[in-house]
């Protein structure tokens, strides 16, 4: 038998899967671990989960952080997912349907969207929670 060796693709290949829940697309408690595994099989790097991974915590009138995100759901996602390249996140907010056009319950450009949005940005762009993702040197050479 020929040597086996593990393939990795640099194309970022995802698919709105939404894999964080259940409930979504027909993903159920029982199939939602085959679908994740048959995705990896077929080499899917860039896994698309819900806003439900990114909460925005609590704010105070002022805009601050009075209670920071939980980040639960999205370290459920990332061990869903252990070897992606990249997360994927649709949040949901835009000027069209029954989406939002705010952020955290406040409408956008007022000051509260104003102090809250990078408030939350920051939070999300401290360190990491990907072993790895954050600094080129230590990521595999399968993750790119």
């Amino acid at each position: 038998m020929p040597p086996t060796r593990t393939v990795s693709t640099t194309l970022n290949l995802g698919g709105w899967d939404h894999t964080d829940r259940v409930g979504a697309g027909g993903i159920t408690a029982a199939n939602r671990d085959a679908l994740v595994q048959h995705l990896r099989e077929r080499h899917a790097n860039a896994p698309w989960a819900s806003a439900a991974v990114l909460p925005t915590g609590e704010f105070d009138a002022q805009g601050a952080h009075s209670k920071a995100p939980d980040a639960a759901a999205f370290d459920a996602f990332v061990r869903l997912w252990p070897d992606a390249r990249h997360y994927m996140v649709f949040l949901a907010v835009g000027d069209w349907g029954s989406m939002t056009a705010g952020f955290a319950g406040s409408a956008r450009g007022t000051p509260l969207f104003e102090a809250e949005l990078p408030t939350w940005a920051l939070v999300l762009g401290g360190p990491c929670p990907v072993p790895g993702a954050g600094d080129p040197a230590t990521r595999s050479a399968d993750r790119g």
